[in-house]
């Protein structure tokens, strides 16, 4: 083609940059202009022939002009033939979108230029030559190829050129599958070309020669999974990082080829591993019966990520006291569970009791010098600190669905005097003491003369009983006071 045609292509759009080349063609970035936006998108040129050489090959089989070029016109045709596929698959996620080709003959000799114009997008090893694809973008490059060959399947086509050169990266992240035997046909034209790049992925059978189906599909997949999960290098080559020699390619083609059990990629969950040897099995009744069974089980080692990482565990800063709590909390079964579920229900009088001063004989008491956990609660609550050894309320079977229990408090490093700390049961007992006495004072009024009703007076305020009942001795005492006297004045008189 001429090379003012290159420059401005389907009508109006112009080459801007060359993108690639391969062994069949080269590939272009176009551009065309709309009311202001700038649309871009891809051809890629195919020449047949591919070089001189191959007319004067044919001219020394003895062909004469006219039947050498009869000869590259059939392969012109075959290859404009699969365009009628590519449009058929337009639309599809993830297939290449084809949008138009244009096929030129040469104007000084034997030959076309074959034009396709596709969307723009970026080979799936350009992304690798810059960084290494994850487990997950494996994952995600299986299940989208696996949609491509499903609709090759509905439209009864087998690609059987599935590799790295093929698969293209859209701009949203999805996989496409290209190139559907336009490469295949145009590489029949080379009577010289070594084919050992596509080797790499080709299943055994086809290979051998043998009848095949769409299963060859899904062993090259397999393959190149596998690839990007060993780090870029195919089965039984040396182990990254060792070098690779001409000679370790051969020696792995005739290892895979043989049926020699391959090793599991380097890379890679054991049950993504699975679905990859089983891809690549060499006998086709041990691969995925299609695409799809292929599809599901990836789909489902997937949806298994998805979901662990949308329920991961609350996150709890380190130090915190609800961290020191999960910590300590007892798992079900163990002693200090069985304990819990054995210990009576405190009632709220025992409960407030506990929330005071604890008595001399406590288990606070005879741990309160012990250090609590490093980083168990901030500076500011040092004296709010838990006790090594757990008290449980009857607030626990409340809130222990969500993990939080009641703890008993463990006393401050001040140390307080016996007398101070025994003062609420010292009082308690005088106070007993005494309404025993107002109780017998009462009774005995009838038989107590004045001076022994005002010694027990002076008991009662010394012992500091409440008020009421100081009171009420008076009034009974002024009471029977004047019943006395009223009786020895009626005898005087």
């Amino acid at each position: 083609m001429a090379k003012t045609a290159e420059e401005k292509v389907f009508g109006t759009w112009s080459v801007k940059e060359l993108l690639g080349e391969g062994a069949f063609g080269k590939v272009y970035r176009l551009e065309r202009e709309d009311f202001g936006t700038v649309y871009q998108a891809a051809m890629k040129k195919i020449v047949i022939p591919q070089s001189d050489k191959e007319i004067q090959e044919a001219v020394a089989e003895g062909m004469d002009m006219q039947s050498v070029t009869g000869y590259f016109r059939s392969f012109v045709e075959e290859i404009v033939g699969e365009f009628k596929l590519m449009a058929q698959m337009k639309g599809n996620t993830n297939i290449v979108s084809y949008e138009d080709h244009l096929a030129i003959p040469h104007e000084d000799g034997i030959g076309w230029d074959i034009l396709i114009r596709m969307e723009l997008l970026e080979p799936v090893l350009k992304l690798t030559a810059r960084r290494t694809l994850s487990e997950e973008e494996v994952i995600k490059l299986g299940i989208d190829m696996c949609h491509a060959l499903e609709v090759c399947g509905r439209l009864g086509i087998i690609h059987r050129d599935i590799k790295p050169e093929n698969i293209f990266v859209s701009a949203l992240g999805d996989f496409k599958l290209g190139d559907f035997g336009i490469a295949r046909t145009a590489e029949k034209t080379m009577s010289n070309l070594s084919r050992k790049g596509t080797y790499t992925y080709m299943a055994p059978e086809v290979y051998k020669g043998e009848p095949y189906n769409a299963g060859v599909d899904i062993y090259s997949l397999g393959i190149v999974m596998y690839r990007f999960l060993n780090y870029n290098r195919a089965p039984f080559l040396p182990p990254y990082p060792q070098p690779i020699s001409f000679s370790d390619r051969e020696a792995s083609l005739t290892r895979r080829i043989s049926g020699e059990t391959m090793p599991p990629p380097a890379c890679g969950r054991r049950e993504l591993k699975e679905i990859v040897l089983r891809a690549c099995s060499y006998h086709p009744s041990g691969r995925f019966e299609s695409p799809a069974q292929m599809r599901e089980a990836l789909e489902m080692l997937a949806a298994g990520e998805r979901r662990a990482a949308k329920a991961p565990e609350a996150a709890i800063p380190a130090g915190s006291v609800f961290a020191a709590k999960r910590e300590e909390e007892p798992s079900a079964g163990s002693a200090l569970g069985t304990k819990r579920e054995e210990e009576p229900v405190v009632d709220s009088a025992s409960s407030a009791k506990r929330e005071g001063e604890p008595s001399a004989g406590s288990a606070s008491v005879a741990k309160k010098n012990e250090e609590p956990p490093a980083g168990s609660a901030p500076a500011g609550e040092r004296d709010e600190r838990v006790s090594a050894s757990r008290t449980f309320t009857a607030q626990e079977d409340d809130e222990a669905t969500v993990g939080v229990f009641q703890e008993k408090k463990a006393p401050t490093g001040k140390r307080e005097p016996e007398q101070e700390r025994k003062a609420p049961e010292t009082v308690k007992g005088k106070r007993g003491i005494a309404e025993s006495i107002l109780m017998g004072l009462l009774i005995g009024l009838g038989i107590l003369n004045i001076a022994e009703i005002a010694l027990g007076l002076a008991v009662l305020v010394a012992i500091t009983l409440p008020p009421w009942i100081i009171v009420l001795a008076i009034w009974l005492i002024i009471q029977k006071k004047s019943k006395g006297r009223g009786q020895i004045w009626s005898t005087r008189s």
